[in-house]
């Protein structure tokens, strides 16, 4: 298995003198992150989520006369987490994994991830899962994708006002903060679920192995008869949203 991780970020500022009274500053942020998994069994459909951020803000400072300053801003900051993504090396299955598979046939609705649905082997008192000619074993095939989704937007628009009189320095501020929040929530058991055999499909009753134990069957064969001990799939909640306004205010003399 090998992990990589990238990323990639920018910042820029620009500063402008726009006139004798006024001065303006714009900063822009990017970055995209990101994590890739290549797993030995292209099937497993591994994860690749990422994590884009954009941002921008806005200064500007008005001089209004040797007495009255004022400062307005305004951003914007989107931060996101694709937790949910799968990879289909093998350009195979894509969005039509389980129709592929007969999981599902007759849902026209194709899959929101790519893959299929999981098939996993997961008795550990029995034979588990097909071995390769080099020996390794695996214990599972598709992805159940437990991966979550959440995108969150701010806006920003704050206003100060500073008034310089006789002995007094008066400020005066408002802020309002508008937030976007959307979530996909896969559920504890994944958003594709899972199939998974036990043995018990072949087991021989109170039968003993070799080793003098109980024979619980041969989970691998349990999916060659499709007699899964169990199927499930989580309580997916979203893409839901959330939406809030914050503000805030004060008043101050020096």
């Amino acid at each position: 298995q090998k992990l990589r991780n990238h990323g990639d970020q920018m910042d820029a500022k620009v500063d402008w003198k726009a006139s004798g009274k006024d001065n303006l500053s714009v900063r822009f942020t990017f970055g995209n992150f990101g994590q890739t998994t290549v797993n030995p069994l292209p099937t497993s459909f591994a994860s690749a989520p990422t994590y884009p951020v954009r941002g921008t803000a806005i200064n500007e400072v008005h001089t209004i006369n040797s007495f009255m300053v004022n400062e307005f801003r305004a951003g914007y900051t989107r931060i996101q987490n694709n937790g949910a993504v799968l990879l289909d090396p093998t350009g195979v299955f894509g969005l039509n994994g389980d129709k592929i598979l007969g999981i599902g046939a007759n849902n026209p609705v194709s899959q929101a991830f790519a893959g299929f649905t999981a098939l996993g082997f997961n008795n550990s008192s029995s034979p588990q899962g097909f071995t390769a000619s080099n020996g390794t074993e695996y214990s599972k095939i598709g992805n159940e994708n437990l991966g979550t989704n959440y995108t969150l937007n701010t806006f920003l628009y704050g206003d100060n006002f500073t008034w310089l009189k006789n002995r007094h320095t008066f400020k005066f501020g408002v802020q309002f903060l508008r937030q976007q929040q959307n979530n996909f929530y896969p559920g504890n058991d994944g958003s594709l679920g899972g199939f998974w055999y036990l043995g018990a499909g072949t087991s021989n009753g109170s039968a003993l192995n070799a080793n003098g134990n109980r024979s619980n069957g041969y989970t691998a064969a349990d999916f060659l008869l499709n007699r899964a001990g169990f199927a499930s799939k989580g309580g997916v909640a979203g893409p839901v949203g959330m939406r809030s306004w914050r503000d805030a205010y004060f008043v101050q003399d020096d």
